[in-house]
Parts: structure tokens; C-alpha cells; sequence
């Protein structure tokens, strides 16, 4: 995400912590997204838009592994076994597995 017009901003120690918290709280849906402030006009961090929107390409088509995902299930499980309805828990277990979902326009 980036947050332009930082060079209008004023600011002091705290300004950028206190913006992506304000930021982070109202579009917490999108808690993952990393935050860069720029300003086009003076061009601060201007250079780093690519290399971390290059960053967040690799990890939108990273391929997590069948293991990788059911080793995390199963750490998970045996924190919190699943209850069957009548509350016993029960001792069936998940799996998971990771398949390849883009939008459609990388498929054309």
C-alpha cells in the first residue's frame, strides 16, 4: 500500500507509527499488506515502490507445500483438538493442500 503526499504531512518521531496504526485499524482486512509512504513530488522512497511491489509479487505466487500446511494443521490440532457435536473430541484429523489460484488475467 502506498500512502502519497508524505512530504505534506507534518511530521515529528511518531507521525509514520501513528499513521500505520490508524491505517491498519480501519483496513484490517489487509493486515498483511506491507505500507510504504512516498512522496512523488520530492521522491522520497520513490525507489523502493518496484522492489517491494516485486516483494509482494513473489509472495502472491509462492507455493506452499502439502506438508508445510498439514505440519501446521496437525501443530494446531494438537493444541486444540476438534470436538464432534455432543463435545468428545474427536480423533479424526484434516489435511490440507495448497492449489494454484490466480486471478484470471494471469491465466490469459
Amino acid at each position: 500500500m502506498l500512502v502519497n503526499k508524505w512530504d505534506a504531512v507534518e511530521k515529528d518521531n511518531y507521525t509514520m507509527q501513528t499513521y500505520t496504526d490508524k491505517i491498519r485499524n480501519e483496513l484490517n482486512f489487509v493486515d498483511y499488506v506491507p505500507i510504504l509512504f512516498i512522496s512523488a513530488k520530492s521522491g522520497q522512497r520513490v525507489d523502493q515502490v518496484m522492489p517491494l511491489a516485486l516483494k509482494v509479487q513473489e509472495e502472491r505466487i509462492a507455493r506452499v507445500t502439502t506438508g508445510a500446511l498439514n505440519r501446521v494443521i496437525q501443530a494446531a490440532q494438537d493444541v486444540h483438538a476438534p470436538t464432534s457435536r455432543t463435545g468428545i473430541r474427536s480423533n479424526g484429523s484434516m489435511a490440507l493442500r495448497c492449489v494454484p489460484i490466480r486471478p484470471l488475467h494471469d491465466l490469459l
